[in-house]
């Protein structure tokens, strides 16, 4: 079954259902504006009553995730468009060096950046293409965190300004589209009246760097 979807001027796609043993699932093949095809399972095929459970997809719903990557290719910015070269480790180590060296923060607190990278970012991220590093995967991370309770959310809160901080700098470095972090639910604050936890003013300038907006620095 095939039912085409044609995106102006840049990419063309459509869906497919393939029958399995352990049931149907919906896959979608697309073509890139640079000629490369490309196809990508999306989940089983959903054909009860009522919303598809997380990781269904309806008929309907599979062309609205196709509608979704072509937008995202007319855009310029779906994951994998742009091949960098580069892994998040590269990014890691270049993020460091600008940070000491043209930003001029202290070596003590760039020690501090180095261990939590290696401790933390490194085995979540270190080996994988920047490209391939998408806001669910990150979504997915600050989660797990969360649900293994060894982190408080203020460290975790720090990981993630310091990987929106390592995104940032890739972007001019090595081209790419998008910062995978910047889409990423920041956590809630919660007050504790027994603790007073504050910034130290690196850590606070860490913030205003990573800042989306320059009213979010403010």
């Amino acid at each position: 079954m095939h039912n085409q979807i044609n995106h102006p001027r840049l990419a063309s796609g459509n869906v497919r259902r393939v029958e399995r043993k352990r049931g149907a699932v919906w896959y979608v093949q697309y073509r890139l504006p640079v000629g490369r095809q490309v196809q990508k399972k999306l989940g089983p095929v959903w054909s009860g009553n009522g919303r598809p459970p997380d990781g269904y997809f309806t008929k309907r719903t599979a062309q609205k995730e196709l509608r979704r990557i072509l937008g995202e290719a007319e855009q310029g910015v779906l994951p994998g468009m742009t091949r960098t070269g580069a892994t998040v480790s590269d990014a890691i180590e270049e993020w460091l060096r600008y940070t000491e060296q043209e930003r001029g923060v202290r070596a003590t607190t760039v020690r501090e950046y180095r261990s939590s990278a290696y401790k933390h970012l490194v085995p979540a991220f270190g080996d994988r293409n920047l490209e391939a590093v998408t806001t669910d995967s990150v979504e997915i991370w600050k989660s797990r965190l969360l649900a293994e309770g060894k982190l408080s959310r203020r460290t975790i809160c720090k990981l993630l300004t310091n990987l929106n901080g390592i995104f940032k700098r890739a972007r001019r470095v090595w081209g790419l589209q998008t910062n995978p972090v910047e889409g990423v639910e920041r956590l809630p604050d919660r007050y504790d009246p027994g603790k007073y936890d504050f910034y130290s003013p690196e850590e606070v300038w860490a913030l205003v760097r990573a800042a989306e907006s320059e009213q979010d620095a403010v």
